[in-house]
């Protein structure tokens, strides 16, 4: 490194029991599940909801790294419609979604449980990587050297450069995949 500096250390969040008995409630521990957050504030950050329900179904067939494990989808209240459908397009048995939960922690509690976080590029993936889950950050048009979500078991995937941008489109289910293959094995 240029100046011989000591990484940072992992992030870490405490939480009490009142959120750990929440998380138990909405994803107990005997059920695996993957964490999808397939929406970010900006829509040029948001990686099309066709190729999260592609990559689902990769994951959780019989033969897949995570076979037959539940989603559950996570995000803003105000994308209530929008998740709603796309659970409903998801194969995988859904636990109940985190849709609208004002409290982080509970959130950050949930994510702790689950066997694989993907996230686009959001405050989501960043609460996900102070886990130390598994988790997959997708980046398209941001710097994942400015704004990954730090932690040691993140894996982060980005769109190629396509003339002089990226565009999440571009960003193919086989990268994605990839990036989960190097974080769960």
């Amino acid at each position: 490194t240029l100046f011989e500096l000591d990484l940072p250390s992992t992030p870490k969040i405490w939480t009490t029991t009142a959120h750990q008995e929440k998380a138990q409630e909405l994803a107990p521990e005997e059920s695996p599940f993957i964490a999808l957050a397939p929406i970010a504030a900006r829509s040029d950050k948001t990686w099309p909801l066709d190729h999260f329900v592609t990559l689902i179904q990769h994951l959780t067939r019989s033969d897949g790294i995570l076979p037959k494990a539940n989603a559950m989808v996570i995000g803003a209240e105000q994308d209530r419609a929008r998740l709603e459908e796309f659970a409903s397009k998801l194969d995988a048995e859904h636990l109940p979604g985190l849709i609208g939960c004002p409290d982080l922690l509970t959130v950050y509690s949930v994510l702790a449980r689950a066997s694989l976080v993907i996230a686009n590029d959001s405050g989501i993936g960043h609460l996900a990587a102070a886990t130390g889950r598994p988790t997959a950050s997708l980046f398209g048009p941001t710097q994942p050297d400015l704004y990954r979500p730090w932690g040691k078991s993140v894996a982060v995937a980005q769109a190629p450069l396509n003339e002089k941008d990226r565009k999440m489109k571009d960003l193919t289910v086989g990268t994605v995949f990839e990036a989960i293959e190097t974080i769960l094995n």
